[in-house]
């Protein structure tokens, strides 16, 4: 169904932010006709495949060229997620965990609820699966033009919580542990452009959720406030050195 202008009205706030109009009304920016619309998005599409390639072999010899000596904190430069950013919102970076990526050597557990979902893309287009159909629509997603700065998550020390006594309620547990940094880099000029120092552990008096279908075990209850505490802390650990990029730790969900 066509949006009517007062269904486009409901957004208009919105859309004088974007520069454009949210609702799927014709042309994406002001004066911007539909077919100039999608033939920018197709353009932009096929712009993202041709830079896949390099943003995956940069995943791929991370570990040879980051700079991981210390974590800083050096601050983030703000024209380059201004280019490709909103001056109005935060740029939301991907993610990854150090020791999952291609070529880690640490011999620590990979966390792959710290990688963004376009890091798996990345590993299946490493593996070329002959047998994976869906591997000639990955490109576009991995070569977005904001996956040039992958936020990485490098631990000198890590663990996941344990349920020290069986689950029994109150009962004690140990906690989890990050301890180490952020890198930010830029795949495209291969090299880690800001870092910040990441500490933080389980909270105190960790108590599962006993409430209907939301209800967990111990366990489940430990490994979800660690993850959000994580997620939390890496946010906040950016914004000392940025306000311009954002990262969502996705396998908290």
């Amino acid at each position: 169904m066509k949006p009517t202008i007062e269904s486009c009205a409901v957004v208009l706030s919105s859309a004088l932010l974007h520069g454009c109009c949210c609702c799927g009304c014709p042309g994406g920016q002001w004066g911007q006709s539909s077919d100039e619309y999608f033939a920018e998005q197709e353009a932009e599409r096929a712009a993202a495949v041709l830079r896949a390639p390099g943003y995956i072999e940069a995943i791929q010899s991370l570990h040879q060229w980051a700079d991981t000596e210390d974590y800083g904190p050096v601050h983030c430069p703000e024209d380059p997620f201004l280019e490709i950013g909103s001056e109005f919102f935060q740029l939301t970076l991907w993610t990854a965990d150090w020791d999952g990526l291609p070529g880690s050597t640490t011999g620590r557990e990979h966390w792959e609820w710290l990688d963004h979902t376009e890091i798996e893309y990345v590993r299946r287009l490493i593996a070329a699966d002959p047998t994976d159909s869906s591997l000639s629509l990955l490109p576009g997603d991995v070569g977005v033009v904001e996956n040039r700065y992958l936020v990485v998550f490098k631990a000198d020390d890590k663990a996941m919580p344990t349920d020290a006594e069986a689950g029994l309620r109150g009962r004690s547990y140990t906690k989890g542990v990050f301890q180490g940094g952020l890198l930010v880099a830029d795949l495209q000029e291969r090299r880690i452009i800001c870092k910040v120092p990441l500490v933080t552990h389980s909270s105190d008096g960790v108590e599962p959720d006993d409430g209907g279908l939301l209800a967990t075990t111990y366990q489940d209850a430990l490994d979800e406030d660690f993850k959000r505490n994580v997620g939390d802390d890496a946010r906040g650990a950016l914004s000392l050195i940025s306000d311009r990029i954002d990262v969502v730790v996705v396998g908290l969900f």
